[in-house]
């Protein structure tokens, strides 16, 4: 899979919401005040939708479940794998020419002294990184 798929987010219209998402990011909602925009989600209280194409309007969960094995990769179990890489010869290209740990990595369980690194998906214009959630899911 080497196409870029478009996604409608969900807006959600909380008590906090306003119009900075609107007016400073372009986010084009039929809310009168955004509180959240969730970018990438397969949430069940607002999913993501696929913007075009012969899928248009299909939800991303939906989405992934027929391309699964494309989109996240033959180990795509659902489950996190920590690998131990000490080089960038551990590595391999994989989509988008991303690097990713080869299939013969050693597995390694992780604890409180490890270092885990977790590329991003979405930066605030000040470089923060957008998304993250107590429970490990990620709203963009």
């Amino acid at each position: 899979m080497e196409k870029i798929i478009k996604l409608a987010p969900s807006y959600k219209d909380y008590l906090w919401g306003g119009t900075k998402l609107r007016e400073d990011y372009g986010k084009s909602s039929t809310c009168e005040k955004v509180a959240e925009s969730w970018e990438i989600s397969c949430h069940p209280d607002g999913p993501s939708f696929i913007a075009e194409g012969e899928q248009e309007g299909m939800p991303l969960e939906d989405y992934i479940a027929e391309h699964r094995e494309a989109i996240l990769g033959e180990q795509g179990s659902g489950k996190m794998v920590f690998c131990r890489i000490m080089s960038l010869d551990d590595c391999v290209k994989g989509t988008y020419g991303i690097l990713e740990p080869k299939k013969d990595c050693q597995v390694v369980r992780a604890d409180e002294n490890s270092l885990i690194l977790i590329p991003g998906c979405a930066f605030t214009r000040d470089g923060l990184r957008m998304g993250y959630a107590l429970n490990g899911l990620y709203h963009l």
